[in-house]
């Protein structure tokens, strides 16, 4: 509770100076664009006439950078909100709700600037409309299905998942979430690299599996091992399984449960590794790996 006083105040801190900052940025601004303009003036009058652009442009850009700060301050107040109530997932809504509010009102701006309604712009010929309503309807399903996404707790940033499509050849992917964008979900994978997947993908033609999780930040990891069936079931299991016992101990981690997943054509072993080795699994895999090869080369004998 400390902690969070504590970055409260930090927080309120950095936003006091970067409101003196804004408002010396604005001051500046406008000296440099009457600057600018009294000089078209004085020594290029014919220009006189587009001088409106240098005020509308400098008011433009004050707007933009205001609302920005607004949409940052909001989006702490969520964080710190989410962080007092434990309430990862609805706080991810909001912040969707007022990223998708700060890029309509920085469009609304840019085309108030060069003097287009958002109106004209729609209705600017047969051909544009079709383009920008096509356009449209691609952006307005991935914000939806992004809605969807967070308001129905089905991704969580923090959480070990692994997805799975056909849209790129049933591979399982496996990652923590860490955060549902506008357009795209943002997955980290074992190696740190971020990948980014399509809302629509992943609302409509993922199986997602969640993980199970513990207080302690660790999970429980499916590995699956798949043997030819001509040697016994249940003592490749037994055996698998203290072989396991022995290695995991030497690593300083818990037995995984060993169980036989199905049978024919071929026998499929489920391994539930309990780990909070985001990203060292390949070596526990491998481990597993050398258990039911081992494992199964006894049964055989």
């Amino acid at each position: 509770m400390e902690s969070l006083g504590n970055n409260m105040g930090k927080i309120r801190n950095r936003y006091i100076t970067a409101i003196a900052i804004f408002v010396l940025f604005v001051a500046a601004l406008l000296l440099l664009a009457n600057f600018i303009v009294y000089t078209v003036i004085d020594y290029v009058p014919g220009l006189t006439p587009y001088t409106f652009y240098v005020t509308d442009a400098t008011y433009a850009i004050i707007e933009l950078v205001g609302a920005f700060m607004i949409y940052r301050i909001l989006i702490s107040i969520v964080t710190l909100g989410s962080e007092r109530r434990h309430d990862v997932s609805n706080s991810e809504v909001v912040k969707l709700v007022l990223r998708v509010l700060f890029y309509a009102l920085a469009i609304a701006i840019v085309l108030a600037a060069f003097g287009i309604s958002p109106t004209d712009a729609l209705a600017g010929g047969a051909v544009g409309g079709i383009v920008i309503g096509l356009a449209a309807q691609t952006i307005l399903s991935s914000i939806l299905s992004g809605f969807l996404l967070s308001s129905s707790k089905t991704m969580v940033p923090g959480e070990v998942v692994i997805v799975r499509s056909g849209t790129w050849g049933s591979t399982d992917i496996f990652g923590k979430v860490a955060r549902v964008n506008i357009l795209y979900t943002d997955i980290v994978n074992q190696n740190g690299n971020v990948m980014r997947f399509p809302n629509p993908v992943m609302l409509s033609s993922t199986i997602l599996t969640r993980l199970k999780t513990f207080p302690d930040g660790s999970f429980e990891y499916p590995l699956y091992v798949t043997l030819s069936p001509d040697a016994p079931a249940e003592v490749v299991r037994s055996k698998a399984q203290a072989i396991l016992k022995a290695e995991f101990k030497k690593i300083g981690m818990l037995t995984p449960a060993v169980m036989l997943y199905s049978k024919n054509p071929a026998n499929v072993f489920m391994v539930l590794v309990h780990s909070n080795l985001f990203d060292n699994l390949d070596g526990i895999q491998d481990t597993v790996n050398m258990a039911f090869d081992k494992a199964y080369w006894g049964a055989r004998r």
